[in-house]
């Protein structure tokens, strides 16, 4: 099956720059991560992640087809095209750009490029390829905008270049295949206006790199595994890096892999005889995707410093009620923008790594002084410790990105960290509480950043 074949099941892509660098000390392992839900959009049901930014700007879609945009706590629809009823977000860059595609009046589904305007977005049709009945964009760098358009039986690579003299005019561009393929897809552009994706005929795919020399497209096989086996980019950073998937001659099944310097990488799966695919890729090497034993269910990510593929589920915080089952696109600083699963509704989530710890409560006894530690807060900050019986969340006034990771957090107190970050508060547990299970968390305030969960039976 072609990826491309039906617009709804589009390869996502990512933009990645850099923004901030967690410190060497903190990527030394796999993080624990706070977990903040984004939409859907009102009158909606679930939401599905497609992509993240280094302004840590959210983008994907409420239930089928109701593009979304999520910036420091405000969510929005994005705007059709005139006398349209649906859109699709399906990648941004870190100046804000929106990609996807939307239906207009009289037309079917089209490409689109939403420009910040103000409060708002601007939507820029780029385009049918001629022939064909729809379009979608999925990535950009260098200027130009890379995707597909299809006739209704086989997509093709496309890319749109703005003419200099109208940077809003956009000129679409048929792709080349790899010889032999009919069809295919770019999903994402690098920093030098370089494209990606696959090609690919009836019994195989091709993971591909576009590159545009004196105004004419050559096409470059990036290979697989094994020969004979497919592969397909889904994402790529502004460097070059590229990741998907590459069908492993040892299990037959395909394995998320890493296109670099060195070449083609197996990233592997979570467990032996898994599935697994690359949906994004930041600017450090960091990975992110699904993966799973049949159906993609779980989501992972891999960091460059670890090179360990490493389950989201055993890093999210204690009691928490979410299953995180797709991570789709990784930003410089280390956030995650994830499709999670919540009392069987699926949520688009941002995933922040904790970098602020709490340890305790110590000596975790109803009936007595119990003493929480924190570390690595902002000095001379304040520092408000909560609890609650169950995992969930609750709003954060002031910090609208983050959201404490428990339901109904109440406030034990405040304290202020000293010239090392560390602050602490003793808390007298109430003896009616012998015997309950409590979670507790703190949030730095100074910096907007919420610590890990501790969780205790006392």
């Amino acid at each position: 099956m072609f990826s491309l074949r039906n617009p709804g099941m589009a390869p996502r892509t990512c933009a990645v720059l850099a923004l901030l660098t967690l410190a060497t000390s903190s990527r030394a392992q796999t993080p624990s991560y706070s977990v903040l839900q984004i939409g859907p959009l009102p009158g909606h049901n679930g939401s599905f992640a497609e992509g993240v930014d280094n302004a840590g700007r959210v983008i994907g879609w409420s239930d089928t087809l109701a593009g979304m945009h999520w910036d420091a706590g405000n969510l929005v629809a994005l705007p059709t095209l005139s006398g349209g009823t649906l859109t699709r977000a399906e990648g941004i860059t870190d100046d804000g750009v929106v990609l996807g595609y939307s239906d207009a009046t009289g037309t079917s589904t089209q490409a689109v490029a939403w420009f910040p305007s103000g409060s708002g977005f601007d939507a820029v049709a780029l385009g049918i390829a001629p022939g064909d009945l729809f379009s979608g964009a999925l990535g950009m760098g260098g200027g130009i905008i890379a995707g597909y358009s299809d006739d209704g039986l086989n997509p093709r690579p496309v890319a749109w270049l703005p003419p200099a003299q109208d940077p809003g005019n956009y000129t679409i561009e048929v792709l080349p295949f790899v010889p032999g393929d009919f069809a295919g897809g770019a999903t994402g552009v690098d920093a030098t206006g370089r494209a990606y994706g696959y090609t690919a005929n009836f019994g195989l795919a091709h993971a591909t790199r576009w590159t545009r020399t004196g105004g004419t497209w050559s096409v470059t096989n990036l290979g697989g595994l094994g020969p004979n086996f497919g592969a397909e980019v889904n994402a790529v950073a502004p460097n070059g890096v590229a990741v998907g998937y590459s069908v492993s001659p040892a299990t037959f099944v395909e394995h998320a892999v890493l296109w670099g310097t060195a070449g083609i990488v197996d990233l592997g799966a979570l467990n032996p005889g898994w599935r697994a695919n690359a949906q994004g890729v930041n600017s450090q090497g960091d990975v992110v995707g699904k993966s799973g034993p049949f159906a993609y269910d779980t989501g992972w990510v891999r960091l460059n410093a670890t090179g360990t593929m490493v389950d989201l589920n055993t890093r999210l915080p204690a009691a928490t009620p979410w299953i995180v089952r797709s991570a789709d696109d990784i930003a410089d600083d280390g956030r995650i923008v994830a499709t999670a699963e919540r009392n069987g509704f699926v949520q688009t989530v941002l995933l922040t790594p904790v970098s602020t710890f709490l340890a305790g409560p110590t000596p975790g006894t109803a009936g007595q002084l119990n003493t929480l530690n924190v570390s690595a807060a902002t000095p001379g900050g304040t520092v408000r410790f909560v609890w609650a019986r169950n995992g969930g969340e609750t709003a954060i006034a002031g910090c609208p990105s983050i959201a404490f990771d428990l339901n109904l957090a109440r406030t034990i107190g405040t304290s202020v960290a000293d010239a090392a970050g560390n602050a602490s508060i003793t808390w007298m547990i109430p003896g009616s509480l012998a015997g309950s299970t409590l979670v507790f968390q703190a949030l730095d305030a100074a910096s907007c950043r919420v610590t890990n969960v501790t969780q205790d039976t006392l």
